[in-house]
């Protein structure tokens, strides 16, 4: 076996030297913080408990499916590609993504060619050498090629891309949020327009029954069966209807101009058959769900991704305490005109290192070292209260779910009776024992019994929307 010389062996260990060298990464891998979830809690019922291993990346799912309804589904998907603010989000999820690759090409090789030509004309009385010639004119051009390397010897500049692509990944979870949120106001506002329009649809019917009302008690009073302070209350009936029935169109226009601006539309040229029969079906929870779908909530995960960046910016802080080498090399040719240079009447060259080190700054590593291990302690200061605030949504939204969905049952029951008792003095007209007074006054009461358990349906779906929002975009059994 043929013995490496010395020589060759040092100049193998100086080529292979820079390469070690820039296997090392100055600073400590991320590690996740440790955050204040419990193993389980109960709310209203509904309890949460860790089921298994935490969920991987999660995207979303359209999960306003639930409601199964054709008209939702299509408003949301106008919106998520048409809403403006998404869009915004979106660019800026794509600017981070391009940042990712400039931090990279730091560490990398640079490579620059270049040709010049130039003339001059020397003025030897000027510079005092008359033996020059006055007034000769004189050719350069040149041609060359430069590389220069400066090696990331403490992993700076892969710190510096680790926290790149960190911050670009909070910037995806930034877009995920904005489109949970755009899904949830268009899913909010759809909601709370089919409801004023149901709510239409029963003041009309208010407004014609108090309208027959005031009719008869008019001719009562004519006849002296009845007082004009009774037609006047009969009267205050009928416009605080028509006062209300006013405020739930206008209230219908205003969701309507909503919806148009979150898909991206102008109001005037935006159109949604009305659904005066709307029927309320707020999709229930699992009645056993894990906390770790907190985990991935768009604001909690991008939180997470802030920590990871300034973890990554602390150890590019770190490394400025190293000497940096830098690699350099040069080659081209001189002559007197560009045409000459193909001829390559002169060849230069150059090889280099250079390793630089600071001695004294006045303190500024130190500081800069200090702002970031301060900007990386408070990132994890928002990461926890990002849990904190998940955790405080979620049970309110739980919270809020059920005690809506027993007032949605207690209204459902009472409207239940009414329309019996309704039904039973319709049948009474039919004998005689019941006037056509006691039957549109029973069904004023039936009118007012199904508006508050509209209100109750109304608030029970919207209380739906708000704990899908909660826990991320809806949860797997």
């Amino acid at each position: 076996m043929t013995r490496i010389s010395r020589s060759r062996r040092r100049l193998l260990a100086s080529a292979l030297l820079p390469l070690a060298l820039a296997a090392c990464t100055v600073g400590h891998d991320y590690v996740r913080p440790d955050l204040p979830v419990p193993e389980r809690f109960e709310e209203d019922g509904m309890v949460w408990t860790r089921t298994g291993p935490e969920p991987t990346e999660w995207y979303g799912e359209a999960w306003w499916q639930a409601w199964h309804d054709p008209d939702l589904n299509e408003l949301q998907e106008r919106a998520q590609q048409a809403n403006l603010s998404i869009a915004a989000a979106e660019a800026a999820w794509r600017q981070a993504q391009a940042a990712i690759g400039e931090a990279r090409a730091a560490g990398r090789p640079q490579v620059g060619m270049g040709v010049s030509q130039s003339r001059s004309e020397n003025t030897a009385a000027a510079q005092g050498l008359g033996e020059l010639g006055e007034g000769q004119v004189r050719q350069h051009a040149t041609a060359q090629a430069t590389a220069s390397w400066e090696l990331d010897l403490w992993g700076a500049v892969r710190r510096r891309a680790e926290a790149q692509s960190a911050q670009a990944e909070a910037s995806a979870q930034d877009l995920r949020a904005q489109r949970l949120s755009i899904a949830a106001t268009v899913a909010s506002t759809y909601l709370s327009l089919r409801q004023t329009e149901v709510q239409v649809a029963l003041l009309e019917n208010q407004v014609d029954a108090n309208g027959r009302l005031l009719e008869m008690t008019e001719r009562a009073n004519e006849l002296g069966t009845a007082s004009p302070n009774d037609v006047v209350e009969t009267r205050n009936a009928l416009d605080s209807s028509i006062m209300g029935l006013e405020a739930a169109t206008a209230a219908r226009a205003r969701s309507l101009h909503a919806l148009a601006a979150l898909t991206g539309q102008a109001p005037s040229s935006f159109v949604l058959a009305p659904r005066p029969e709307y029927g309320f079906e707020a999709p229930a929870p699992p009645a056993v769900m894990p906390v770790e779908l907190l985990r991935r909530r768009p604001d909690v995960m991008a939180a997470e991704a802030r920590v990871k960046a300034a973890n990554a910016q602390v150890g590019a802080a770190q490394a400025a305490y190293f000497p940096s080498l830098g690699l350099s090399a040069n080659d081209g040719y001189v002559g007197g005109s560009v045409d000459d240079l193909l001829d390559a009447p002169l060849r230069t060259w150059s090889l280099g290192a250079q390793l630089l080190g600071t001695v004294f700054d006045g303190g500024a590593r130190r500081s800069q070292t200090a702002q970031t291990r301060a900007g990386y302690e408070a990132t994890i200061a928002q990461y926890r209260q990002s849990v904190l605030g998940a955790l405080q949504e979620t049970e309110d939204a739980l919270s809020d779910y059920g005690y809506q969905e027993r007032q949605a049952a207690y209204a459902a029951r009472a409207t239940f009776d009414r329309q019996e008792v309704w039904q039973r003095k319709q049948r009474e007209q039919v004998l005689g024992t019941a006037s056509e007074r006691d039957v549109l006054v029973e069904t004023l009461s039936m009118l007012d019994a199904q508006q508050t358990a509209l209100s109750a349906q109304g608030a029970l779906a919207q209380d739906a929307v708000a704990l899908f929002k909660a826990v991320g975009g809806g949860w797997q059994e």
